[in-house]
């Protein structure tokens, strides 16, 4: 009995696809009864990721192709405002599966590079399209009436449908000969009229949300939206604890990144079975395309490891927008990469039974500018509290020291931010981070 056919499409530039292997090997474990072809959409991709990715596919009887997309296409995303900030025209590329697919494939699941397999995607990937281009999941909360959204400029604000897990009607995108000037027509008649989108009142400097915006809105007569446990993105926070039924989770929150992660980052994380399975499955990628051995195995998780079970009684924060972790001999190091405020919080783990009483806290650090003002923050219920504030020398250890008490705030972690940092690229080396009952609680105590 010939096996079912099942597609897989990456639409990415060439530094993203590094994240591909992993994934790859996370489908194929999960469908070795399917004839699995992975297809990647891109200008470029390096001689060592397809070499990697034909590895994989080798090994699991799989296939893997690259169709190259010329540079030409989407180009014309550069002239509108925010049409490439933040994201490369590579994204838009899925777009064009209908005119660059083999002409034996009529359906395609499309996924964005930070998502995870945790069971077989069969039960919906040969769903009924209903005569429609894309089949998608909701974005944020249950669908409430859409008669206004139109009025309200939702769609083109990337709503209802996210756009990291897409199963593509390919055989209709071909018959329409569904192509890049399409939506350049759409957007030079619907959208650019209208003008740039506001949040919360403010220009957002966006015609509309990326690849996501431009289908909500140029395509919204023609997605099925899906409400249901199949696809779970973990932005949508009524389906966000339920992950462990779902076949995908689409990681599009800004704090959980598990492409992003280290070994280590599963000690105090809230779901650590997710990072466990992540690397389970970056090792057996590396296993297939760099024959590592058992000793490089034992480095992997020691490395990491070892820091993170000294403390712990924190979170150790890994994908914060303006805060870039970078590979430390240290606890954690970080760049600030923009201009923009951010705060960057070490939460209290699990493993820390806080009481409401006094605790003494202490950071660790070295920084590579000097820097006047540097708050040590406290966070508590949404809100933040300064702690202490310094003035920094380059390069010399500085420790921050402060006295929380739980009686009184129900604190949720410590931290700091860029907003007294006048270098992009500022790097903060964090030595060590404690926190212990104050020695006055004991006393008393005794």
């Amino acid at each position: 009995m010939a096996k079912k056919t099942i597609n897989l499409l990456l639409s990415s530039d060439d530094g993203y696809l590094t994240y591909a292997p992993t994934l790859f090997v996370n489908f194929l474990t999960l469908h070795k009864e399917f004839e699995v072809t992975l297809y990647a959409f891109s200008d470029f991709i390096s001689k060592k990721n397809r070499d990697d990715l034909t590895k994989i596919a080798n090994k699991y009887h799989a296939k893997f192709i690259f169709i190259e997309i010329p540079e030409f296409e989407f180009a014309f995303m550069s002239d509108y405002p925010g049409g490439l900030v933040g994201w490369p025209k590579h994204l838009y590329y899925y777009l064009l599966a209908g005119k660059y697919l083999p002409h034996d494939v009529d359906r395609i699941l499309k996924v964005d590079l930070d998502v995870m397999f945790f069971r077989s995607i069969e039960n919906f990937y040969f769903d009924d399209f209903e005569n429609k281009y894309l089949i998608g999941w909701l974005d944020l909360e249950p669908l409430v009436d859409m008669s206004d959204w139109l009025e309200r400029d939702l769609y083109r604000k990337g709503n209802p449908v996210n756009a990291g897990v897409l199963l593509l009607n390919v055989k209709k995108m071909r018959k329409n000969n569904l192509e890049a000037t399409f939506f350049q027509n759409y957007i030079d008649t619907e959208i650019v009229p209208k003008g740039n989108y506001t949040i919360k009142g403010n220009n957002s400097g966006r015609l509309f949300f990326a690849d996501q915006g431009l289908i909500n809105a140029a395509l919204r007569t023609q997605l099925v939206i899906k409400d249901n446990l199949d696809v779970i993105h973990w932005s949508n926070a009524h389906y966000r604890a339920h992950y462990q039924k779902a076949a995908i989770v689409h990681f599009n929150h800004l704090h959980v990144k598990p492409h992003k992660s280290e070994p280590g980052d599963l000690i105090g994380a809230p779901n650590p079975d997710i990072y466990w399975s992540y690397h389970y499955y970056k090792l057996e990628a590396l296993t297939i395309t760099q024959n590592i051995s058992a000793t490089y195995v034992l480095n992997y998780f020691n490395k990491s490891f070892t820091p993170r079970i000294a403390h712990k009684d924190f979170e150790i924060p890994y994908a914060v927008l303006a805060w870039q972790r970078v590979p430390s001999k240290f606890l954690a190091s970080y760049l600030n990469t923009e201009r923009r405020m951010w705060r960057l919080n070490f939460y209290f783990s699990h493993y820390f039974e806080k009481k409401p009483q006094e605790y003494v806290v202490k950071l660790t650090f070295k920084s590579s500018e000097a820097i006047s003002g540097f708050n040590f923050i406290g966070y508590y219920g949404g809100r933040f509290q300064v702690l202490q504030s310094l003035n920094v020398v380059k390069d010399e250890l500085t420790v921050f020291e402060a006295r929380i008490n739980f009686g009184w705030r129900d604190y949720s972690g410590v931290g700091f931010s860029n907003a007294a940092m006048d270098v992009i690229g500022t790097r903060i080396d964090v030595i060590d981070l404690t926190i212990e009952e104050s020695v006055a609680e004991n006393e008393e105590r005794t």
